[in-house]
Protein backbone atom coordinates (compact mmCIF):
# COMPACT_ATOMS: atom_id res chain seq x y z
CA UNK A 1 0.00 0.00 0.00
CA UNK A 2 1.41 2.87 -0.89
CA UNK A 3 0.26 6.58 0.54
CA UNK A 4 0.04 9.80 -1.78
CA UNK A 5 -0.90 13.14 -0.39
CA UNK A 6 -4.85 12.39 -1.45
CA UNK A 7 -4.93 9.72 1.00
CA UNK A 8 -3.49 11.43 3.63
CA UNK A 9 -6.00 14.40 3.50
CA UNK A 10 -8.31 11.13 3.55
CA UNK A 11 -6.84 9.97 6.71
CA UNK A 12 -6.11 13.03 8.42
CA UNK A 13 -8.86 15.45 6.44
CA UNK A 14 -7.94 18.38 9.29
CA UNK A 15 -4.00 18.35 8.62
CA UNK A 16 -2.43 21.75 7.79
CA UNK A 17 1.16 20.52 6.70
CA UNK A 18 0.53 18.12 3.86
CA UNK A 19 3.37 19.87 1.82
CA UNK A 20 5.66 18.13 4.29
CA UNK A 21 5.30 15.13 3.53
CA UNK A 22 6.58 14.68 0.33
CA UNK A 23 10.13 16.61 1.79
CA UNK A 24 10.27 14.32 4.84
CA UNK A 25 9.76 11.28 2.02
CA UNK A 26 12.42 12.59 -0.19
CA UNK A 27 14.80 13.16 2.70
CA UNK A 28 14.18 9.59 4.40
CA UNK A 29 14.89 7.73 0.88
CA UNK A 30 18.07 9.93 0.70
CA UNK A 31 19.50 8.14 3.70
CA UNK A 32 21.46 4.73 3.58
CA UNK A 33 19.31 1.60 4.62
CA UNK A 34 21.37 1.30 7.99
CA UNK A 35 20.26 5.38 8.71
CA UNK A 36 16.62 4.72 7.98
CA UNK A 37 16.60 1.60 10.50
CA UNK A 38 17.99 3.76 13.26
CA UNK A 39 15.55 6.69 12.66
CA UNK A 40 12.54 4.31 12.48
CA UNK A 41 14.17 2.79 16.17
CA UNK A 42 14.17 5.80 17.50
CA UNK A 43 10.73 6.67 16.00
CA UNK A 44 9.47 3.71 17.81
CA UNK A 45 11.11 3.96 21.15
CA UNK A 46 10.15 7.63 21.10
CA UNK A 47 6.38 6.29 20.66
CA UNK A 48 7.08 3.96 23.34
CA UNK A 49 7.56 6.81 26.17
CA UNK A 50 5.29 9.36 24.66
CA UNK A 51 2.20 6.85 24.66
CA UNK A 52 1.03 5.95 27.51
CA UNK A 53 -0.68 2.51 27.96
CA UNK A 54 -4.46 3.78 28.42
CA UNK A 55 -3.84 4.75 24.68
CA UNK A 56 -2.56 1.58 23.71
CA UNK A 57 -5.61 -0.45 25.15
CA UNK A 58 -8.22 2.21 22.98
CA UNK A 59 -5.76 1.91 19.64
CA UNK A 60 -7.46 0.61 16.40
CA UNK A 61 -5.54 -2.68 15.54
CA UNK A 62 -6.98 -2.74 11.98
CA UNK A 63 -4.23 -0.75 10.61
CA UNK A 64 -1.30 -2.77 12.71
CA UNK A 65 -3.01 -6.29 11.42
CA UNK A 66 -2.75 -5.55 7.76
CA UNK A 67 0.73 -4.08 7.75
CA UNK A 68 1.64 -6.93 9.71
CA UNK A 69 0.31 -9.26 7.28
CA UNK A 70 1.89 -7.30 4.39
CA UNK A 71 4.95 -7.76 6.22
CA UNK A 72 4.87 -11.78 6.66
CA UNK A 73 3.82 -11.90 2.88
CA UNK A 74 7.22 -9.89 1.83
CA UNK A 75 10.02 -12.44 0.63
CA UNK A 76 13.55 -12.20 2.86
CA UNK A 77 15.05 -10.63 0.03
CA UNK A 78 12.58 -8.07 -0.01
CA UNK A 79 12.95 -7.72 3.34
CA UNK A 80 16.89 -6.76 2.99
CA UNK A 81 16.06 -4.19 0.45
Amino acid sequence: MSYTIDSAHTIFPDTQVTEAIPATVESFNQLSAEDQLALLWFAYTEMGVTITSAAMSLANMVFAEQTLTQIKQISPVEHQQ
